[in-house]
């Protein structure tokens, strides 16, 4: 299991020298938020479900640039699962057990319930939009007598 934690998507965005600050802000004991506040020297953000929206873009503007055919796989692999992606869902690999995973897709009307809500639910933890720490899952597998 990896121990790196990834940085907050507007630390690694910016530029080499924000990045080396938040990573000094952290090593000398700073909270992740207020470490990426100071290095980027800007107020806490809101993060609500249309601003996470706005960032990520729907599923026809998270492909644009993707390889001609890549969009319609993706599709064509979760109706194999028995799911119909809308047009305004955003898909996160990150959420994903395997190509075209139904949980995701993360709709408009769940928006980041439904990450928390997946997250819990495979019992990972989750450092963007929403805050999420793993729990060790139940061993519901019983011994065999």
């Amino acid at each position: 299991m990896s121990t790196v934690a990834e940085l907050p998507l507007d630390i690694a965005r910016a530029p080499e020298g924000v990045q080396a600050r938040f990573l000094e802000l952290i090593a000398d004991g700073v909270s992740p938020r207020m470490a990426e506040m100071f290095a980027l020297r800007t107020a806490p953000r809101v993060m609500t479900d249309s601003v996470y929206f706005a960032s990520q873009g729907t599923l026809d503007k998270q492909f644009d640039k993707a390889p001609c055919g890549q969009l319609e796989s993706l599709i064509a692999a979760a109706k194999s699962h028995g799911f119909t992606p809308g047009i305004h869902d955003v898909y996160d690999s990150g959420l994903a057990d395997f190509f075209g995973d139904p949980k995701a897709f993360v709709p408009p009307t769940g928006g980041r319930n439904h990450i928390r809500r997946t997250c819990e639910e495979r019992g990972v933890s989750n450092y963007g939009p929403v805050q999420v720490r793993a729990h060790e899952r139940e061993n519901t597998r019983r011994n065999a007598t």
